[in-house]
């Protein structure tokens, strides 16, 4: 999840390199990149299931709910995007946490922990090592874009 102009030119770019190079392009959400990272940390405290929660903005969070499978975190529920206090009370990984520690249980030393560029690979590189594939190059909006269409233009005079 992102904001709406952002995901649209990174998905823009992205389909147009692939078209360059001849390459496919994939997709892999920033929540899963998240979890991945957390995953490890999960496993090793015996959690089996959590919350990856990032900055919407406008006093929200971007959030899934993943539990653990195999030793590698799984998507139960979301991607979503609400405000803290509707999140499911679990531990929460990612600095959405760190932003609303009043209604996120935030595992210590996770509180500002956001996607990486890293966590991306390898999420893809799993996901096609395991012949599970991946998700559309696609946006997925969690919200209705800000911008409107403009109603039907008023004439002087008329």
């Amino acid at each position: 999840p992102g904001p709406f102009t952002g995901l649209r030119a990174g998905l823009a770019t992205a389909a147009a390199l692939g078209l360059a190079w001849d390459v496919p392009v994939h997709g892999v959400r920033s929540l899963d990149a998240l979890a991945h990272a957390a995953g490890v940390d999960a496993f090793r405290h015996g959690i089996e299931e959590f919350v990856v929660a990032t900055d919407a903005r406008r006093r929200e969070v971007y959030w899934a709910h993943y539990a653990q499978v195999g030793g590698q975190p799984t998507l139960l529920h979301g991607p979503f995007v609400s405000p803290a206090d509707e999140v499911t009370p679990l531990p929460v990984y990612g600095a959405g946490a760190g932003l609303y520690p009043e209604a996120l249980r935030a595992v210590p030393g996770w509180e500002t922990a956001t996607p990486s560029a890293v966590g991306v690979g390898q999420v893809a590189e799993l996901a096609l090592r395991r012949g599970r594939g991946l998700v559309p190059a696609e946006p997925l909006y969690l919200r209705e874009s800000d911008a409107k269409v403009p109603g039907p233009r008023k004439r002087a005079g008329a």
